[in-house]
Parts: structure tokens; sequence; C-alpha cells
């Protein structure tokens, strides 16, 4: 079933930005964003076909939107199986205090984790290395798989810095969904309040892609965290990210406020 007629001489759609001098392809694009943000093509969208109709518009003028849809990583084109609406994207500056849970939430999806690893054991040469704490420094172990909804987004494996009957309650607290560090506030009395973190791309190994359910040709990028308790080291963490699922961003001086891409 096509969807219902835009026509491209309808007030408030592609005629609005044409008519303000604006490429006709944008203007589609433009309105197919506004429909894709709303949910409207949650279960198909529209074919080449569809739009060329709706819109009154040429196919080359469809297929330009659709390119700067895809390249916005609104949309995903199949070959031989048409254009699908990417999963919503986390469009955040680095994590921060903020943390994967809050941003999952903030972005109207569902978070949850599967704990693939919760164990009280020393620090290790590789987080005290991170942190500056001594190997044997009582520690837990926690490797999560976060999912947004249904679908698994990344992999963190995180050396938190906890020992004796805080230890013993943070690994009884529900590590398969929430923040970890409103976990550490609560049960250990631990309060994360500053940290630094590092993004880079990097190689995915096999076991991990299968965790994330990656394509062959799906990038990863990873992200460091060394997190602090006022001046004592916290936590060292490193997480997996699936690619298409995040844009970080930064700013510099004093930008006007952001707009949506066009």
């Amino acid at each position: 079933m096509s969807p219902a007629r835009r026509s491209a001489a309808t007030p408030g759609h592609a005629d609005r930005g044409a008519a303000a001098g604006v490429a006709l392809w944008a203007s589609v694009a433009d309105d197919l964003r506004q429909r894709i943000i709303a949910g409207e093509f949650a279960e198909r969208f529209p074919t080449e076909a569809d739009l060329v109709e709706s819109y009154s518009v040429s196919r080359a003028t469809v297929r330009e939107a659709i390119r700067q849809l895809r390249d916005e990583g609104l949309v995903e084109s199949r070959q031989g199986a048409g254009t699908f609406v990417l999963q919503r994207q986390l469009d955040e500056p680095l994590l921060g205090r903020l943390g994967l849970a809050r941003m999952i939430e903030g972005a109207g999806l569902g978070e949850h984790s599967k704990v693939l690893r919760a164990e009280a054991e020393p620090a290790g040469r590789a987080a005290a290395a991170a942190l500056g704490c001594d190997a044997n420094d009582p520690a837990v172990r926690i490797d999560r798989l976060r999912f947004a909804g249904d679908e698994a987004i990344a992999l963190d494996r995180s050396v938190v810095l906890v020992g004796g009957d805080a230890r013993r309650k943070l690994l009884a607290a529900p590590l398969d969904s929430g923040s970890l560090y409103d976990h550490l506030a609560e049960r250990a009395g631990i309060v994360v309040d500053c940290g630094r973190e590092q993004i880079r791309a990097v190689r995915c190994p096999a076991a991990d892609r299968r965790l994330l359910g990656l394509g062959g040709d799906d990038g990863v990028l990873e992200l460091q965290r060394f997190a602090y308790a006022g001046t004592s080291p916290a936590e060292w963490r490193r997480s997996t990210l699936k690619g298409a699922h995040y844009v970080f961003g930064t700013s510099w001086g004093s930008p006007p406020p952001a707009r949506p891409p066009r």
C-alpha cells in the first residue's frame, strides 16, 4: 500500500523549502527526516516509486534525498531489499558523569544489561597502570552487555576499586540495569565525581562481535574511562561501542545552539 500523497504543492511540505530557494531534494529530505523522527516508518520505509508518487517529484530527486538521509545515519540502503530506518543514534558529547544508562533513557529507549561477569578479585596490573593504584588492591570486575531496547549497543568491562563490606554490597546490587555509579553510591557510599575519557577506533575480537551482533563491515569504537571519587581512583572501564549507534561531538568558543542536520 502506497503512503498518502504529499503533494509538492502542499504548504508545509517539500514545496515550502523549494519556494524559499532550497533544493527540492533537500526539502523532501527535510520532510522525510521529520517523519522518521516521529516514528512514521517504524514498519517499513517507502520505496522510491512510493516517494516519487507521494511527493510528485522525479526519481533523481528522491534518490538524492535518500542519499542525504543515509549520510546522516538515519537510513541504510540494502541492495535488493530497499531502504530501512536505522535505530536512533545516541547523539551526545563524551559520556562523562551522565553515563550510558541515562543517555539511553534520555533517547527514549529501554535500558538494561546482561551481566557477563561480576567477581571480587585484585585490581590487576592493567588497572593499576591505568589508575595509578596497586595491582593487589581489592576490586570488583564487572562485564556487562548493554542494551537499548532489544539491541546490544555496547560491551563494558569495568574494574571498580572497592573492598570489604562495600564490595559485597556492590556485588549484591541489580547490575542488570541502571547506572553503575548510582549502585556504587547507594551500596558502597562511593561518589564518582570526575574522570577522563579517551575514544579510538579499534579492531573487535570475533567473540565480542558475536555478543554485539556485528556484521562483517560494522565498525566499533573503544571508549576508555578513568573515573575518580575526589582524588581517589574508583574505576577503569573499557567500553566497546557499536560505531553506527553513536555520534560524539564537541564544541569550542560560543557557538549557537545546534540545529537538526539538513
